[in-house]
């Protein structure tokens, strides 16, 4: 999660040293509000960074300055601190960091004006936690700091000028994918074919001295909603567990570079190919509950809704075609206000399973879309089907049509079949082959059968 906040406290010109609000209790313009007060800034202490655009540009995670420790100010209302630009020059008067020194100068002189947080966290939408009562979106009442960089995009109506060169404002850019920690290092879906250069997670590393077993690297990935795929599963090395999170074609080649992204846990990220046949999962994200008998017409409701509003709506959406309404599946909150019904939420995760002919979503994009019906089932406090990957539900649908009397007649049918074709055939081609009878097209299931039936007569 990424939410930016700055008022520029002071500046001094010399030092290079610009004092900003981190953040304070503003209600932003996702009408969310982050408690200044129960912000745990410990790692934050420990490697007091200063970035800029939070390392997604060439220059990386490479630091434009940090906050000395003793400058900051937490109190239940705000965070204020001091940031040290590298303004330092050689024996000739040249910047030792050309880029860092041009970058406080343009906060000197006016141009630039917001900073910007990274925190993980967990949301609340308790209705006794909101700070405003005209505040429809979460209050973040435990949140985890892990830098701060600089940023030259304000958002926020409530900034406000404090002197000539005091300048406040507030942008707000949020980083939505798996959520926790993964928004951190990953853009928000919605605004990828808007930033093509920015970098998504390919691989997760957990050092074994910090993760001891592979049950707590399984725990990890539960908590901060990444995701284990079948294969290759956890691939275990001599000092780290290895969890691929995309396949790395799906990569541009020589855009990988790895990050720290808190104690123990590394992510290789790079930057995706302008792939069309990519596409996107949906992010989960807590919204007020509906009644479990709330009635749900999922036409009506997609009628109702613009794109933005189906980028929260629904599940997953197709990334070529992302401006068309059809594109997105799986809808479960309301186009109103976004509240979540239970009948859309088990509606779409029967769909994902098979019922109602199923929903054309790639087999390696399920597992996401699951996790994310998955946590509206835990919402509920409903325990969510088994997880299905499309041949199991081709196979349960045969299952479904045939009973296992039928479906051991047919194995045997398609044994003798292939003795069939060996022998009546095949022989004539020089060699053997057998065949699946299922992956073949009606008229030729029906075709060998005839034959079948006419030799067994």
């Amino acid at each position: 999660m990424i939410k930016s906040y700055s008022i520029v406290k002071s500046i001094d010109q010399k030092k290079g040293i610009v004092r900003f609000r981190f953040t304070d209790k503003t209600l932003d313009r996702d009408s969310e509000v982050i408690l200044p007060g129960s912000m745990n800034l410990n790692n934050f202490k420990k490697n007091p960074v200063h970035l800029w655009l939070h390392g997604y540009d060439e220059r990386g995670l490479l630091p434009i300055g940090k906050t000395p420790i003793d400058s900051i100010e937490q109190t239940e209302n705000y965070i204020d601190a001091d940031v040290q630009y590298r303004i330092e020059k050689d024996s000739k008067g040249k910047p030792l960091d050309e880029f860092a020194y041009n970058i406080f100068k343009m906060y000197a002189d006016g141009y630039l004006n917001t900073v910007s947080v990274g925190f993980c966290g967990t949301p609340s939408m308790n209705e006794s936690d909101r700070i405003y009562t005209d505040q429809r979106g979460a209050t973040w009442t435990k949140t985890e700091l892990f830098e701060c960089s600089s940023v030259p995009i304000p958002a926020n109506p409530n900034a406000a000028a404090d002197g000539k060169n005091l300048i406040s404002s507030i942008t707000n850019q949020k980083i939505y994918d798996y959520g926790g920690l993964n928004a951190f290092i990953k853009l928000k879906a919605e605004e990828k074919n808007k930033q093509n250069d920015s970098a998504v997670v390919q691989t997760l590393i957990f050092n074994k001295e910090v993760f001891k077993e592979e049950e707590d690297v399984r725990e990890w990935i539960k908590e901060h909603d990444f995701k284990i795929s079948d294969n290759p599963g956890i691939d275990e090395t001599e000092g780290t567990w290895r969890v691929r999170q995309r396949d790395p074609e799906d990569f541009e080649e020589n855009s990988f570079r790895t990050i720290e992204i808190t104690d123990g846990v590394q992510a290789v990220i790079g930057k995706l190919k302008d792939d069309k046949s990519i596409k996107t999962v949906i992010p989960f994200k807590t919204w007020p509950l509906e009644p479990e008998d709330t009635e749900w017409d999922a036409a009506k409701e997609i009628a109702k809704a613009d794109i933005k509003d189906l980028k929260i709506m629904s599940t997953w959406y197709d990334s070529e075609n992302e401006e068309i309404k059809s594109a997105y599946k799986l809808p479960h909150h309301r186009a109103s206000d976004y509240h979540t019904i239970w009948r859309a939420v088990s509606a779409a995760m029967a769909t994902l399973l098979g019922a109602r002919g199923g929903v054309d979503i790639p087999d390696n994009e399920r597992k996401g879309v699951y996790n994310h019906l998955k946590k509206h089932y835990d919402e509920f406090e409903k325990e969510a089907p088994e997880f299905k990957t499309l041949e199991q539900i081709k196979n349960e649908s045969i299952h479904s049509i045939l009973s296992d009397t039928d479906v051991k007649a047919i194995n045997e049918l398609i044994e003798k079949l292939n003795n069939i074709i060996n022998i009546n055939k095949k022989i004539k081609e020089g060699g053997n082959q057998e065949i699946n009878f299922f992956e073949l097209s009606d008229d030729e299931q029906k075709k060998l059968i005839r034959e079948f039936i006419n030799i067994n007569k």
